[in-house]
């Protein structure tokens, strides 16, 4: 399969909160995939090259940036017996900066921080090796994966503690936490806005993740078993942590059906991570349990998939949970208990 890319998009953050200047991105790219069956199993293999433009507008005094980044993949799937497979995938991929990144400076209300970008950041270029197997039949199925991810120059957002204000101006003074400031810039320990900064640095990302499930009944009626699992380590070439990396997570679910109604019901527990980078806070376990019932319906002998109305439950043990990945954990937890009641049509 071959086929070309072509996007273009003029971002503009309006208003005070604007933080990022009026950017004109165009991006052109062509990719090749190939796929080929041999003795032993399937073979698969991928290459991509694009060329990137950014201009701000006039008036912004922020340098054009243009990228050009090339990139590949090779891997095979082993037969090793009927229900058995091996799979062995490389990757060389790149990416461009793109504008939030490159041209960021201002206050960010989402996340409550004041970005700065990374004017002159280079492409990130990742070489990622997995190793999976897998095994399908008609009750058990499960698959596992290994996986290790080396990337040069990774663009990540990262606390300061300098005492400065955000144009750099001020008086250094560190005190082992993470700098804030207010919405102008100016440094204030008292403010709920924290100073960010996109920075590049070379890192690895390792870990394992994996999934089974079997069938329990099969007539009259479905019911079947799932679980997963998930764990990844994510660090800088010097052993350095990097910042909102998720925890491990463990989960188990249950899925029946007959005839046009249907029941799911997971269960997730988000172990602590304490595994974190400096001027990060630690972040608690915390579980999650959840429901899905379900009609379903079709409108028209036409329509191309079921409509359904449903009742849903969400974090039904009414956990204080916190995503260790988000910059405003310790003042925003998830929605506690909840459930829903709503419909979908297609037709």
């Amino acid at each position: 399969m071959f086929g070309v890319q072509h996007d273009f998009r003029r971002f503009a953050g309006v208003g005070e909160e604007g933080f990022v200047p009026p950017t004109h991105t165009l991006q052109l790219g062509a990719f090749l995939i190939e796929e080929r069956p041999w003795a032993y199993g399937k073979l698969e293999a991928g290459v991509r090259i694009e060329r990137d433009t950014n201009k701000p507008e006039q008036g912004a005094e922020l340098p054009n940036r243009n990228f050009t980044p090339v990139s590949a993949s090779l891997g095979s799937i082993f037969n090793l017996a009927k229900d058995y497979h091996l799979k062995l995938y490389y990757s060389h991929a790149q990416r461009s900066p793109v504008p939030e990144e490159l041209y960021s400076f201002g206050p960010h209300g989402a996340t409550a921080t004041f970005e700065r970008g990374l004017n002159d950041a280079r492409i990130e270029t990742a070489n990622n090796f997995e190793i999976g197997l897998d095994h399908h039949d008609q009750r058990l199925s499960w698959e596992g994966n290994v996986y290790y991810n080396s990337i040069n120059n990774y663009l990540y957002l990262a606390e300061n503690d300098q005492g400065l204000n955000a144009d750099g101006s001020g008086t250094p003074n560190s005190d082992g936490i993470a700098d804030r400031v207010d919405s102008d810039g100016s440094f204030n320990p008292d403010s709920e806005i924290r100073l960010v900064n996109y920075l590049q640095a070379n890192t690895r990302f390792y870990g394992i993740e994996g999934q089974a499930s079997y069938l329990l009944i099969q007539s009259p009626y479905t019911l079947s078993v799932r679980s997963f699992g998930d764990k990844v380590i994510g660090e800088l070439n010097n052993g350095s942590k990097l910042p909102r990396v998720t925890p491990a997570r463990f989960g188990l679910g249950l899925d029946g059906k007959y005839r046009h109604y249907s029941l799911s019901v997971d269960y997730t527990r988000v172990f602590k991570q304490d595994d974190i980078a400096s001027l990060e806070t630690e972040t608690g376990g915390y579980n999650m349990l959840g429901f899905t019932a379900a009609y379903g319906f079709r409108l028209s002998e036409k329509a191309l998939s079921d409509s359904e109305v449903y009742l849903r439950g969400r974090n039904l043990l009414d956990d204080d949970a916190r995503r260790a990945t988000s910059f405003i954990k310790d003042v925003a937890p998830l929605p506690g208990a909840s459930v829903f009641l709503g419909f979908r049509l297609a037709i």
